[in-house]
C-alpha cells in the first residue's frame, strides 16, 4: 500500500504544466507573461481584472489527453474557449481577450473533463528581455495591477519600485 501512495504522488507531480498568460502578443510568441508555474489539472490561473490577448499550455506530455480552456469576465468565470491536447507538448489559445486558464484530462466519453474548481494568481513574472521575477506572496490586487502595465507594453525600466522589490529567479 506504501509504493500505491508513492507512484499516486509521483503521478500527480508529473500532471502539471505551466500555464503562460501572454500579456503583448496574441500568438503566444514574445516572453511578457504572467505563468502559473506546476498548474494542476481542474486548477484556474487567473487575474480578478484585466486581460491577456492568449495563453500558452506548455509541458504537455505527448500521449495525453487534455481539454485546454481559456476564461474570461474575471479568474476563469466564463468559460470562453475550449481546445483539445493530444500528441502535442504545447497549446496557444488565441480567441483573446482571456483573465484565466485551466486544463483537465479528457476521459473516453464525450465532454467528460471537470471544469476549474479553485483559483490560484501567476507566481511568476517574465519580462521582454527575459528576466523572471516570483510574485509568491504577492496579494491578487497587486499582480492585477502588474497585468495591466504589462498590457499596455511596460518595460523593465518603466515598472513602478514598488515591484522592483520582487525577488529575481534565475
Amino acid at each position: 500500500m506504501h509504493y500505491l501512495s508513492i507512484i499516486l504522488g509521483f503521478a500527480t507531480a508529473v500532471s502539471a504544466l505551466d500555464v503562460y498568460l501572454h500579456s503583448t502578443t496574441t500568438d503566444c510568441s514574445g516572453p511578457t507573461s504572467l505563468v502559473c508555474t506546476n498548474l494542476n489539472p481542474n486548477v484556474c490561473c487567473g487575474l480578478n481584472s484585466g486581460t491577456v490577448p492568449s495563453i500558452g499550455f506548455r509541458g504537455i506530455l505527448y500521449d495525453w489527453y487534455i481539454e485546454c480552456r481559456g476564461y474570461e469576465g474575471g479568474r476563469c468565470n466564463v468559460l470562453k474557449t475550449i481546445e483539445t491536447a493530444y500528441h502535442t507538448n504545447f497549446v496557444c489559445l488565441k480567441n483573446s481577450p482571456y483573465t484565466g486558464a485551466g486544463y483537465g484530462f479528457r476521459g473516453k466519453k464525450r465532454g467528460a473533463a471537470a471544469v476549474a474548481e479553485e483559483c490560484t494568481p501567476p507566481d511568476l513574472l517574465i519580462l521582454e528581455n527575459g528576466e523572471k521575477y516570483s510574485l509568491v506572496g504577492m496579494e491578487a490586487s497587486q499582480i492585477d495591477e502588474l497585468a495591466a502595465l504589462l498590457s499596455n507594453g511596460t518595460t523593465a525600466v518603466d515598472i513602478p519600485e514598488i515591484f522592483k522589490t520582487l525577488e529575481k529567479v534565475e
